[in-house]
């Protein structure tokens, strides 16, 4: 997806993306960061991949039909190892919205009209291997891009922390280094992750991630640069300056500290001691009386100052507290997260993918194509206004493989508009969006007459817009396509006088686009007769059981006859 430039002499990457960037090199070197750390990611083309490639393009020039440009393009980077991570989406997408092209007839070696244009182009996509080499693929970028995500989240997170965090620290009178460096809070970061993901049971249930307790111990460790003191649990104190409290107080308690280790008791961490001595004095020097008690280590007897834990909670202060504090700051995380960094171009060619062929209908939209004249009318303020017809009522359609099909004109409805969300497009690409009508309102006018559903909308300035009108002009595009779902028993089958299958189309659920198209869609693309052709098969089937019942009951009344005859001798 190129780089686009907008109205307010902004840039953008592709057509859903923010217009955020002073020019278009910034807005390519950020797509490009995107996706560095990507690379290591295989993108080889398995050999059936590239075997299935090549006898497309064999295919394709052979019987003069089958996938498109894009196909084309694709079955060449396949061919020459080139495949990219856009690529592979645009794959994966191809594959999911073309899968019931293999029901087609002519899909299957020994059927009447193999290779069909759908089989070509599922071809040049790279065939099975392709769908299911892509699907892997895709799974993988997936899982890494999220990472990646996380990863500029997070990153965002701590550079905004650290501009705060430095901000409110030169304001206030402090006698050790309190700033902090990016650097710094990612150590602690890491840290963190590392620490929840080496012991996560000893985590809190409210810390559903190993990055909200990370980012709760960066917050920690930020109290303790401006306090002087960690809330409760001493953590990163090898990343403190060197004048901060809690590492002069350790300096001093050098020669205090445990020589056998330390105990963490209702949240205090207390040394441990071989002598009643040395933990009665630490007891002292944290407060509280002389004092210590008995712990068992390895067998072994240990000291621990003060009397019992009651006492060390009553002299120290009861953790809890902070506790609860940090889970409430752990509970915001994600909310600040959110909030101080937004990725607009995350997974948007999936976003575009959804919007337009949602995942619901991937398997029961068609598509109609009709060569009503399309025109462009000029205004009295000089704007270019695209006038034509989606649908056309009571006209009997060519041949659509088997059948021909009418559109009554109660399939489409005022309620029908009201209930979809359309857009209006370029053969039906998502990426080339004209105007939209969402649930009747927008700038992509619809309504209906004794013709069919005609559509109005005003040209947009873009280059594929002002292109879009030239060749309404001059008539190098002049058909319609529009596409949509049926409603449950919304159609019904008959045979005409001439043995003909004739399909009518009662009811229309939900609109999708209006299309400006360059060929006949479902020529190119029959996925887009395959539900019609199912409904097709099952009209058949119920004519066969019908004279195949009737063939019974024929027979039954033979043998009847028969035995009645037999009787009378």
């Amino acid at each position: 997806m190129p780089a686009k430039e907008c109205e307010n002499g902004k840039w953008k990457w592709g057509e859903t993306g923010a217009c955020k960037y002073d020019s278009k090199e910034e807005a390519e070197k950020d797509n490009e960061n995107y996706y560095r750390d990507l690379e290591d990611i295989d993108l080889t083309p398995t050999k059936g991949m590239v075997e299935a490639a090549k006898r497309g393009l064999e295919l394709r020039k052979e019987f003069g039909r089958g996938g498109t440009e894009v196909g084309v393009k694709t079955a060449r980077m396949i061919i020459a190892n080139e495949l990219t991570i856009p690529r592979v989406k645009k794959m994966y997408a191809y594959f999911q919205r073309h899968e019931v092209d293999k029901q087609a007839e002519g899909f299957e070696l020994g059927e009447d009209g193999f290779p069909s244009a759908g089989k070509i182009a599922w071809m040049l996509w790279g065939d099975d291997a392709g769908m299911s080499w892509s699907t892997k693929k895709r799974n993988q970028i997936e899982k890494e891009e999220k990472e990646e995500r996380v990863s500029a989240k997070i990153k965002k997170a701590l550079e905004k922390k650290m501009k705060d965090h430095n901000e409110e620290v030169s304001d206030m009178s402090i006698d050790w280094n309190a700033k902090v460096s990016l650097k710094t809070l990612e150590k602690v970061f890491d840290r963190g992750v590392g620490a929840y993901n080496t012991n996560p049971s000893s985590v809190r249930p409210s810390v559903s991630s190993p990055e909200q307790w990370a980012l709760a111990r960066v917050n920690s460790f930020l109290y303790a640069l401006k306090k002087g003191k960690f809330r409760s649990g001493k953590h990163d104190t090898d990343l403190l300056p060197s004048n901060h409290p809690v590492v002069e107080k350790m300096k001093e308690d050098k020669n205090l500290r445990a020589k056998v280790g330390s105990m963490i008791t209702d949240g205090i961490e207390l040394p441990l001691y071989d002598s009643k001595e040395e933990a009665e004095k630490m007891a002292e020097e944290l407060g509280g009386e002389p004092s210590f008690h008995l712990h068992m280590l390895d067998e072994k007897e240990v000291y621990m100052p003060f009397e019992n834990h009651e006492e060390a909670l009553k002299v120290m202060g009861k953790p809890e507290d902070d506790e609860m504090e940090m889970e409430e700051e752990v509970e915001m995380v994600e909310e600040e997260v959110e909030n101080n960094y937004h990725h607009e171009e995350e997974e948007e060619e999936r976003k575009q993918i959804r919007n337009i062929w949602d995942k619901k209908y991937n398997d029961i939209m068609e598509k109609r194509i009709y060569n009503l004249e399309t025109r462009v009318e000029t205004t009295e303020n000089n704007k270019d206004v695209v006038v034509g017809y989606g649908s056309v009522f009571n006209s009997r359609s060519e041949n659509l493989g088997g059948f021909f099909e009418y559109i009554s004109p109660t399939a489409i409805t005022d309620e029908t508009i009201k209930n979809s969300d359309v857009r209006a497009l370029i053969n039906h690409d998502p990426n080339l969006i004209l105007a939209r009508s969402k649930f009747g309102e927008g700038n992509l006018n619809l309504s209906i007459d004794e013709t069919g559903l005609k559509y109005s909308y005003e040209l947009p300035d873009t280059t594929y817009g002002r292109d879009l009108g030239v060749n309404l002009k001059n008539g190098n595009i002049s058909q319609s396509s529009f596409a949509f779902t049926i409603a449950e028993g919304g159609d019904s089958w008959t045979t005409d006088e001439n043995g003909n299958d004739i399909r009518t189309i009662n009811k229309i659920d939900r609109l999708f686009d209006i299309s400006s198209v360059t060929y006949p869609a479902y020529n190119e693309a029959s996925s887009d007769l395959v539900i019609a052709q199912r409904g097709l098969q099952k009209y058949k089937e119920s004519i066969k059981r019908k004279d195949e019942e009737n063939d019974l009951v024929k027979r039954s009344l033979a043998k009847l006859k028969i035995e009645i005859a037999k009787r009378k001798k």
